[in-house]
This record gives structure tokens, C-alpha cells and sequence, in this order.
């Protein structure tokens, strides 16, 4: 089968099985643009107002060569039982998208289409309603339209692009076999200061929890955040669409495409997302901000870096006896970590692993297999079972410290760096960029 037929193949067995159906319409695309087009960038919009024109200001900003190059849509959204407050500003929006787009306050380059998810006939449902389902739809809707190699671009209506956005994502979408990317991110500053540390405890748990998970050598070493998400349409298809969670999608998504393909860290340009309170969903950064504000406390995310050792030890015993039997395996481990061989023989480990065995005569199908299995999510509840166990999650001020060899300085708040912390950061970051250069030329001879 040729190249392009085993992507219509694909894509239309994804349309018929998975696709959503045809409530919603693309709104304010020439047809003549597709073919030109190397990609779309989705951002899903509820009731944000100015928020959303910054996002589109800073986009208009980038380089006219390369944005012309993509296409922008909105998916302005709500579910049926949404607030009225919410549901007259997405009207508003919808009607200033549209009048923006036919005026000459919009730059040329600037290709812009929405999509009316909130309208008496296009809500979105309340049982499935919510941003997984928003960026679905834009999505799926693209997805006849794009090559295999054409990029879909998860952007959020509160976060702000650097000039170089639309240029950066396009040459990697030129480099041959590019699957997906996750984007650099860093949240803006806020003028409240305890919300401001909110925001810094969250991200630096998140940079704490990647750079862990990449030091055990973890396939999922990666931020689950949804406007730092990129992958061809090939990958999206693969992976299975995006899933219609009201919250987690970016995780669950990142998770299908980390089993499906490889995620590269795209680290020439950043996204700046708002770090500001939320309700819309029941966890994540919004909510935890918010819950750190209303207990006037710091937040307690980070669990004991041990659990990370632990995950380490546990993954080097598997890649590196890939013939032993699961018995053997969780008696090594359990030497260690009886916590942690408990967590295994209870998600069915020794189940999953014989019939692994059988399964796959070859070491690299069977570890891949096995990293099917143990995913994202499993590394995560066996890090929280082994925190919770051995203390339960604490502040930052009381984690960082064992986290710090992992982490550069400027991943890391000026409040918790004394001066002889900042000058071994910086030493480390040099000797991490000397050993970058040193295998880049390595490569060269």
C-alpha cells in the first residue's frame, strides 16, 4: 500500500469509528487555503473575552512567513447547563471573532476560523461537555483537510506565543518522521503575591516530577499541560483522537501518543499560559492555585524524591533482565521497596509479565509492551502509593532539595535559592550543556 493510501486508510477508519458526529461547523475558511496549509492551531474558547484577543494578538505577532502557513480556530464552547454569565460572553465572543475577521484590524497573514459550539443547537453535552471535547471537535474537524505530516497544534485561549511560535513548530514539522512535540511552558506573573506563589510551588512540581521521571528513564518523562501539546495528524489518528475528558485530556492524550510514537521536547520557543484561579475543572493548575489562596498555606505536591529512586530501581530491573519471571523480578525489587512490589503484585503484574513472555520472543517488543502496560498513569499512582505510604506530599520548601541536581536555575523560583544553591545550579547546567556539545559533535565526526 502506498504512503498516501495507508493514510486515507487510517484516517478514514478513524472518521467512521471515532470522529464525532456532524453537529458543528468550520465558519470563516476559504476553501482555497487548505491546500496550502502545514497546519492548525486548535484553542479551545469559554467565555474569555480579552484573554482570547491577546492570544490571538500575540499569534498576529509572529512571522508573517510562517503563520500564513497555519490556520488559527477557536472553538468557543460551553455545555448546556453552563452559567448564563458564561454563556452571554461566548455570544459576545462569537460575534467580535467574527467582526474582527471580516475587518482590518486582522492582520492578513493571520488565518482565522471559528467554530460555534455554543449556540441553542451546538452546546456541547453536560455528561461529556468540557475541553477534551472541545478540542476533539476542532480536531476531527480539521482532520479531512491535512496531510499525514500536517501539524495540530493544542493552544489555550489564556496563553500567550514568542514571535518565533508559528516558525519553530514548522521546522519540525519539516524534519522527517516528526510524530509529536511538547512545548517549552512558563506562567506569567501575578500581581498577587500569594497567588504568585501558588503558581510557582505548581510549576516547579511539575518540572520536579518530569525531571524525575526522565532520571528513572521513564518513556513518559513529559509536562501534561494542554497548550504545550503538538503532533502530526498522522499521530493523532494513531494515537486514537483526542479523548473527551472535562479535565486530565492534555494527560490521557500525551499518554496515547508517548504509547504510539515518540515525544520530543521542542525547547526553541516558549508558551506562556495565565496562572489564575479556576473552577471550570476539578483538578488541575487553576484549582490548585485557587485551593492554595483559600487555605493560606503552601501547597503540599512533591512527594520524597525515594519514591523516584524507587521507580528507577524498579525500571533497570526490568530492562535489564527482560528474561526473568515476574516472581524473580518483584523479589528483587522487594530488597528495596516492599511498597512498591506491593503496588505491582496488586495492578497484576505477575499476570501482565507472563504473558508478555509468551507473547514476545523479541527484548525490545516485550519492553515496549511492558511500558504500554506500566503508562504514565501507573507510574503515577506508584509514586503517590509510595509518597503517601512514607509521609504523604510536602511543600517544595522541604522537597527541592534532592530535586535540585536535576533542575537548572532558571527552572527554579528565586525564593528557594540561596547563593550557594544558584552558583551549583548554574555549574550543573553548564556541565549538562558541555556534555549536549560534546555529543553533538561526537555526531558530526
Amino acid at each position: 500500500m502506498r504512503p498516501d493510501s495507508a493514510w486515507e486508510h487510517a484516517r478514514q477508519r478513524y472518521l467512521k469509528r471515532s470522529a464525532l458526529e456532524e453537529t458543528w461547523k468550520l465558519e470563516g475558511i476559504k476553501p482555497e487555503l487548505w491546500p496550502a496549509l502545514k497546519g492548525v492551531i486548535l484553542i479551545p474558547a469559554l467565555a474569555e473575552g480579552d484573554e482570547l484577543f491577546a492570544t490571538l494578538k500575540a499569534l498576529a505577532d509572529n512571522e508573517p512567513c510562517a503563520l500564513t502557513q497555519l490556520l488559527v480556530l477557536i472553538i468557543v464552547n460551553h455545555r448546556c447547563d453552563a452559567p448564563a454569565n458564561l454563556k452571554l460572553q461566548n455570544l459576545a465572543d462569537l460575534e467580535r471573532l467574527r467582526t474582527y475577521a471580516a475587518s482590518s484590524a486582522k492582520p492578513a497573514h493571520l488565518n482565522l476560523g471559528w467554530i460555534d459550539a455554543a449556540g441553542i443547537n451546538t452546546y456541547l453535552p453536560a455528561n461529556r461537555g468540557g475541553v477534551g471535547m472541545a478540542r476533539k471537535i476542532g480536531a476531527d474537524l480539521v482532520l479531512p483537510h491535512l496531510h499525514p505530516t500536517s501539524l495540530l497544534i493544542h493552544l489555550d485561549a489564556d496563553t500567550l506565543t514568542q514571535g518565533n511560535y508559528a516558525s519553530t513548530l514548522l521546522d519540525y514539522a519539516r524534519q522527517s518522521g516528526f510524530y509529536a512535540g511538547v512545548v517549552a511552558f512558563a506562567h506569567r506573573s501575578c500581581s498577587d503575591s500569594a497567588q504568585q506563589h501558588a503558581m510557582e510551588d505548581y510549576e516547579l512540581h511539575m518540572r520536579c516530577h518530569v525531571a524525575g521521571l526522565h532520571w528513572t528513564g521513564s518513556p513518559y518523562a513529559y509536562p501534561s499541560i494542554g497548550s504545550t501539546m503538538v503532533s502530526s495528524a498522522h499521530a493523532y489518528v494513531r494515537a486514537g483522537g483526542m479523548n473527551m475528558r472535562q479535565a486530565g485530556e492534555d494527560f490521557y492524550f500525551m499518554q496515547q501518543l508517548a504509547k504510539t510514537g515518540r515525544i520530543a521536547p521542542i525547547t526553541e520557543t516558549c508558551v506562556f499560559p495565565a496562572g489564575r484561579f479556576s473552577t471550570r475543572t476539578p483538578f488541575g493548575t487553576g484549582q490548585s492555585i485557587r485551593q492554595a489562596c483559600i487555605d493560606n498555606a503552601p501547597l503540599r505536591l512533591f512527594y520524597p524524591f525515594t519514591c523516584y529512586t524507587a521507580l528507577r530501581c524498579w525500571l533497570q530491573l526490568v530492562t535489564k533482565n527482560p528474561a526473568a519471571d515476574a516472581t524473580h523480578l518483584l523479589n528483587l525489587l522487594r530488597r528495596d521497596c516492599e511498597e512498591g512490589a506491593h503496588f505491582l503484585h496488586t495492578a497484576g503484574f505477575e499476570r501482565t509479565w507472563t504473558r508478555l513472555q509468551l507473547n514476545h520472543s523479541c527484548t525490545d517488543k516485550k519492553i515496549h509492551a511492558f511500558h504500554e502496560w506500566f503508562d504514565a498513569l501507573k507510574t503515577w499512582r506508584f509514586i503517590r502509593t509510595l509518597g503517601e505510604q512514607r509521609g504523604g506530599a510536602v511543600t517544595a520548601h522541604t522537597a527541592l532539595g534532592e530535586f535540585l541536581p536535576l533542575l537548572d536555575a532558571d527552572q527554579v523560583p528565586q525564593r528557594y535559592l540561596n547563593e550557594d544553591r544558584k552558583t551549583g545550579l548554574d555549574e550543573q547546567a553548564t556541565r549538562r550543556r558541555g556534555k549536549k556539545m560534546g555529543r553533538s559533535d561526537a555526531n558530526t565526526r
